[in-house]
């Protein structure tokens, strides 16, 4: 059975948490990622749409300060913790300015990180890993930190992707980690010659068999005590749709890059 959402999550989709993008570098290619191609490899970072420069992010904190109905923050990229300092100096600020009840979490796919850091960016206000990883070599490096390390990747139907999910899965209670987010895979120009060549039958905007494989793998989690959420595009345009909301509503006081 599919598990419910996690804290950030029920956040995002209650349209009360905000995306920051600390920058748009990654040290990772990946093919499904959803990052489009005029603004991948760029180190600007982005609130609400809008464009930042790095050497701005005291504007970006006011921001986030003045929104009373946001009870969180998604900092993504990019990698992230390609730029450690920024992301430590981003944290604590919105943990000085919104207090210990903001829930703050960072998306990484965890190749860059080692344990000293991970430990400096629980210690800075971190209240949750996102890693988009399937190597259990990776997730120790998450292990035993006060904080919740969540497994989140894209759902690949076919024998591969379900082969090392269900290895990570197992691994996982050794670990002391519980929790896998599956995204539903959404078709877009960026990634569809990648899929195409790699035999995914394509439905539009979906990938065939994606919900299937979901559920295979939550049935899998349920053996080795670890929950499976899956987030369908339905939920994902809850998500979309709240984050619009978000950003028509804000007055960003920034400028943003070339205004």
């Amino acid at each position: 059975m599919l598990a419910q959402p996690p804290t950030g999550c029920r956040h995002c989709i209650d349209g009360a948490k905000a995306q920051i993008h600390l920058t748009f570098r990654c040290n990772l290619s990946c093919g499904f990622c959803p990052v489009p191609a005029e603004k991948f490899g760029r180190d600007v970072m982005e609130l609400a749409g809008t464009e930042i420069d790095p050497s701005s992010m005291e504007r970006l904190v006011d921001d986030v300060a003045g929104r009373s109905e946001l009870r969180g923050v998604a900092i993504s990229g990019g990698e992230a913790l390609l730029f450690p300092q920024r992301l430590l100096a981003l944290v604590g600020a919105l943990r000085a300015v919104r207090g210990p009840g903001f829930h703050i979490h960072l998306y990484t796919n965890g190749v860059a990180s080692s344990r000293a850091l991970l430990e400096e960016t629980v210690a800075a206000g971190v209240n949750e890993f996102r890693v988009n990883n399937q190597s259990p070599r990776i997730f120790a490096k998450f292990a035993g930190l006060a904080v919740e390390a969540i497994c989140e990747v894209p759902c690949l139907p076919g024998p591969e992707f379900s082969e090392r999910m269900r290895r990570l899965i197992e691994a996982m209670p050794g670990m002391g980690l519980q929790r896998v987010n599956l995204n539903e895979v959404e078709v877009t120009r960026e990634n569809r010659d990648w899929l195409e060549k790699r035999g995914f039958s394509l439905a539009g905007h979906r990938i065939a068999g994606c919900a299937e494989a979901a559920a295979s793998l939550a049935r899998h989690g349920g053996y080795h005590n670890v929950s499976v959420f899956y987030c369908d595009h339905e939920t994902a345009d809850r998500i979309r749709i709240a984050r619009n909301r978000l950003t028509n509503e804000a007055k960003p006081c920034h400028r943003p890059i070339g205004g």
